[in-house]
């Protein structure tokens, strides 16, 4: 939604792929320790993130700010959303109290969007505070939560390709000087191309 902005409340950043399996499968000397291993694999989820939109984290708490109701769903620009706190918004006529908006459905979709539980329902029609904030829309993240601790193959395996390939370009100092990102991880990611980038 035009002028929305997410904002990160809080995290368990477990990554889905164990220090040990990364290093095995990767077939990693000792001169890689552990901890740097999990340092490009963290990398390698943020990029992720930023790209497509797709938390890989174990869980995540956000909130969606919007400055007004939108006319249909709310669509959530994070994926897999595994399930909606609260919505909330600022009513002009009662000052700074945020009123809870009642029973919001999410959508589980490749596009997780938050709607109405009854559909005779619509978001509420009260005037709200001029402000970017005015709509406030928390829920929770992640895929290994939303798997229940069993990613798909495909999207360990893309994690895999690009956390080594940073491991053996760690040394890149320019632009130039970087390679480009493995074919295969592209392959691999393609079905998650739907940009859910906030």
């Amino acid at each position: 939604m035009k002028n929305a902005s997410l904002v990160l409340i809080d995290r368990q950043p477990v990554l889905p792929v164990s220090s040990n399996d990364m290093k095995e499968r990767l077939r990693l000397d000792d001169a890689v320790p552990l901890t740097e291993a999990d340092i490009y694999q963290r990398a390698t989820v943020n990029y992720i993130f930023a790209r497509y939109g797709i938390d890989l984290f174990l869980s995540s708490q956000w909130d969606l700010l919007m400055p007004e109701f939108p006319c249909g769903d709310i669509v959530l620009p994070v994926w897999p959303v595994t399930s909606i706190n609260s919505v909330q918004y600022w009513q002009k006529s009662s000052g700074f109290t945020l009123t809870t908006f009642g029973n919001p459905y999410l959508k589980k979709e490749r596009e997780p969007k938050v709607t109405y539980a009854d559909p005779a329902t619509s978001w509420p029609t009260d005037e709200l505070k001029a402000r970017p904030d005015a709509v406030r829309v928390r829920f929770n993240s992640g895929a290994i939560g939303f798997y229940n601790s069993a990613v798909p193959e495909d999207l360990i395996t893309a994690i895999i390709l690009l956390t080594g390939h940073f491991i053996e370009n760690r040394q890149a100092v320019s632009d130039r000087a970087m390679v480009s990102l493995p074919m295969g991880f592209e392959y691999l990611m393609a079905p998650y191309e739907i940009n859910h980038a906030p």
